[in-house]
């Protein structure tokens, strides 16, 4: 059977071990972060990933869903008293993560985006692979652009809540952003009481500042 894209929480403390066992197995592994492991394994496999001694549970990995886009964020939100106050944005580094910012040179030629943003649009193995078939992030960052006119714009791609936290990380420790929009939602991930994969990678970077 073809290969398939999974995920798998790891016991605490005993990652490097399970990604020995993997590589011992010939488990390709495409993205790992904190105590989540993502691989690309036949079914076959599954049954034997999840009798290893480091593995708590197998599962696949959890796809966000885009919230929807007002694009007149301005006027909704009274932007425009904080902008002629000279309140825009000026010095602040805002990061958009999101799943695809399709289209966003074409924003940015039109002038609804900035001319220069810095993008971290990798897949799982490190490489390239663009902005991605969706345009939500790109509408959600042409609402920043325009309620936060002097900002200093940065564009994330991710795919799932397994590369949700090296986007989060990408960008705070190398993008030094102090904003980040976030513009969607996870249904799966935790009990609904604030908990799980997510919102523990979000509370954490909160409460770093």
């Amino acid at each position: 059977d073809a290969p398939g894209r999974g995920g798998f929480a790891v016991r605490p403390g005993v990652a490097l071990a399970a990604l020995g066992a993997l590589a011992g197995m010939g488990v390709p592994v495409e993205v790992h972060h904190g105590g989540l492991i993502q691989v690309l394994a036949p079914a076959a496999q599954l049954e034997a990933i999840a009798d290893l001694a480091a593995v708590r549970l197998v599962r696949r990995p959890y796809l966000p869903a885009p919230f929807a886009v007002t694009s007149e964020g301005v006027a909704l939100i009274n932007a425009s008293a904080w902008q002629t106050a000279g309140v825009t944005g000026t010095g602040v580094k805002i990061a958009v993560l999101d799943t695809g910012f399709a289209g966003y040179p074409a924003r940015q030629s039109g002038g609804d985006l900035p001319a220069s943003v810095d993008t971290y649009f990798l897949d799982s193995f490190g490489v390239d692979t663009g902005a991605g078939s969706s345009n939500h992030g790109t509408a959600v960052a042409e609402v920043v652009a325009d309620v936060a006119p002097g900002a200093q714009l940065f564009l994330a791609k991710y795919s799932d809540d397994v590369d949700f936290g090296p986007a989060v990380d990408q960008a705070i420790n190398n993008w030094g952003a102090t904003v980040i929009v976030h513009a969607a939602g996870f249904f799966q991930g935790g009990p609904g009481n604030g908990t799980g994969t997510v919102n523990d990678k979000v509370t954490t970077t909160t409460a770093g500042g």
